[in-house]
């Protein structure tokens, strides 16, 4: 077995505000995916093995824009996301056609990973920062240990321009989680709308360092701190999803969009001293893509990175 820590990347849904298929899109100055650019900061922060968390009938097209061109890279493997891929004696609805959430897509790799492994977004831009923390968190941590990792970011550089977002809000204390609590619709002041109008609201605080949450009157300081499923396991992550993922579906398993977050499961073990979970920061840019418009930006971040040679010019190449 390789020395190395392992990476899960979390590619089975298709974002319905992007309107396509945006883990494979392309993004970098030769037209690399995002994806592409986790492989190659995971290779060079330790990492020894990368398996990617697919739907079937994807794996064509990874195969093609992946797994061919960066076989000499990294090892790497492949598990499914299924829809009935469940806990025994479940089944899902006849006409459910909705992914079961990012908790249910990190179980799905539990015959694929034996050893410590770091979880991430297929369609997000973590830094090469992230995947070094992840590493050196990992590097000794033993199989049954149930102290876990999670790099979180400021949530001011999580936001978009172009509209809402779902984010995971985090406290901490002493640089462990509290709490992680799922926060839809979170906007910028002025996100599409005038400033004025953002801060109808008496409650709500006139300035930039702020956002909201929709439908509420909930604001959030652009300094919290997010997770954005930039994650680090040992094994034992696959009994707390399972016995969870039971009470899940047991609440919510015939519903057609429910969703089993994975951030819900830390913040019940964490809360149930199941489980502890260091936070770690980083200086390292996160990019996202939520919604078409925010494309631009993104390529001429990376642009830039290669220019000034955070990367090499054609990743492809080493």
């Amino acid at each position: 077995m390789s020395a190395g820590p392992e990476l899960l990347i979390l590619a089975g849904g298709m974002g319905s505000r992007y309107k396509g298929l945006k883990q494979l899109d392309e993004f970098g100055p030769n037209g690399e995916s995002l994806m592409e650019y986790s492989l190659f900061d995971a290779k060079r922060a330790g990492f020894s093995r990368v398996i990617f968390l697919i739907r079937e009938e994807v794996f064509n097209l990874l195969r093609e824009k992946i797994l061919v061109p960066y076989a000499d890279l990294i090892e790497m493997d492949v598990a499914f996301q299924k829809l009935d891929d469940l806990p025994e004696n479940f089944t899902p609805p006849e006409t459910r056609e909705k992914p079961w959430g990012t908790g249910q897509a990190v179980w799905s790799a539990r015959h694929h990973i034996t050893k410590p492994f770091a979880v991430i977004n297929a369609d997000d831009f973590y830094s090469p920062q992230a995947f070094e923390k992840l590493s050196k968190f990992l590097m000794h941590l033993p199989n049954d240990s149930s102290s876990f990792g999670l790099v979180a970011y400021e949530l001011g550089g999580t936001l978009s321009d172009q509209g809402c977002v779902n984010r995971g809000i985090i406290k901490t204390k002493e640089g462990l989680l509290v709490s992680v609590e799922e926060k839809l619709g979170i906007e910028k002041l002025g996100a599409k709308k005038s400033d004025a109008e953002n801060l109808s609201n008496k409650n709500q605080v006139e300035g930039p360092n702020y956002a909201t949450v929709a439908q509420s009157e909930t604001r959030l300081e652009l300094s919290d701190l997010v997770s954005v499923n930039c994650w680090a396991f040992s094994p034992k992550i696959f009994s707390l999803l399972e016995k969870d993922f039971v009470g899940f579906l047991k609440a919510e398993g015939d519903q057609l969009k429910s969703e089993f977050f994975l951030p819900t499961v830390l913040d019940l073990a964490v809360n149930q001293d199941q489980a502890q979970v260091e936070v770690m920061t980083t200086t390292g840019k996160w990019m996202g893509v939520t919604y078409p418009t925010d494309k631009e930006e993104v390529v001429a971040q990376l642009a830039k990175m290669h220019k000034e040679t955070v990367y090499p010019p054609n990743l492809k190449r080493y």
